[in-house]
């Protein structure tokens, strides 16, 4: 697959996942009795916030870690449109009458969704 070929454009291919806030501990030389961390995704059509919740249950593999989903105000992903849909048959007629000189690449759904992975005593 093309796309799948090239580090740019590989993300939009599948679910991502970025870690943008961990936090435990307090001081140096102290161990942490809690820890957590703020998981943000980008969801792909076909998958769900619960598919990609099991997912994490089964990677982490370990009880002691719990996995919320921030789900106030998120939604599933789009269902992929139809290639025959008037939309896209608009969209499609559009770009076959633009002479293309540059491109930019953008993921297929730009829904974040935010996962709270948290360990408690």
């Amino acid at each position: 697959m093309v796309l799948a070929s090239s580090p740019k454009t590989d993300a939009v291919l599948r679910t991502t996942v970025a870690q943008t806030m961990i936090h435990s501990g307090v001081k140096a030389n102290v161990l942490p009795s809690v820890a957590w961390a703020v998981v943000n995704t980008r969801i792909i059509p076909g998958e769900t916030i619960g598919t990609v919740s099991d997912f994490m249950r089964q990677a982490i593999n370990d009880p002691r870690v719990k996995i919320n989903p921030d789900i106030a105000g998120c939604f599933d992903p789009s269902p992929k449109s139809s290639a025959e849909a008037f939309g896209y048959k608009v969209i499609e007629k559009s770009v076959r009458q633009v002479r293309v000189t540059s491109s930019a690449v953008n993921n297929s759904n730009n829904a974040v969704y935010s996962f709270v992975c948290s360990t408690f005593e």
